[in-house]
């Protein structure tokens, strides 16, 4: 399997600390909702960024409980946001202190039953495969904790600086 190694000299705009819990996702499209003031795009799309950045810590949140040790007791995904000063390309990122457990697209698509296994091919969808993981550390954390981030790069009209 490959992996895209995003850019390394990505500046991230805006980082936040996420709770080791259910309530993860929802955080992270609240504070997604504090960075897209600063752009203009149609509700649909807000939507879908939304529903990627969901996608994104639910992966996280699911590989720290698979680990089999904690990385750090109390500490969960980090979202992590590029918005360039141009704002055409908006990056979205999610930290987590696990990097054994690499995520990879399913070669088949889950039961129509199954709870779970879809995450990824709605990321893989909503970014048009414009996604990989990289090793790095994390961006909130007061001690060096190594991790990886899954990074997205969202299917969007271009963006327009509001």
């Amino acid at each position: 399997m490959t992996f895209t190694i995003y850019e390394s000299t990505r500046v991230w705009t805006r980082t936040w600390a996420l709770p080791a819990d259910n309530q993860a996702p929802r955080r992270a499209r609240q504070h997604l909702d504090r960075v897209l003031p600063a752009v203009t795009c149609p509700d649909e799309t807000t939507a879908q960024l939304q529903l990627l950045v969901s996608e994104l810590v639910t992966n996280a949140l699911q590989a720290h409980a698979a680990a089999p040790a904690a990385p750090l007791a109390g500490a969960g995904p980090e979202l992590w946001v590029g918005l360039p000063p141009e704002h055409q390309e908006l990056t979205l990122a999610v930290f987590d202190g696990c990097p054994g457990h690499l995520p990879r697209l399913a070669d088949q698509r889950p039961c129509e039953l199954a709870e779970s296994g879809r995450g990824l091919a709605i990321v893989e969808a909503l970014t048009r495969g414009r996604w990989g993981v990289q090793r790095a550390s994390s961006q909130c954390s007061p001690t060096p904790l190594a991790g990886k981030i899954v990074w997205a790069i969202p299917h969007v009209p271009a963006l327009a600086a509001s």
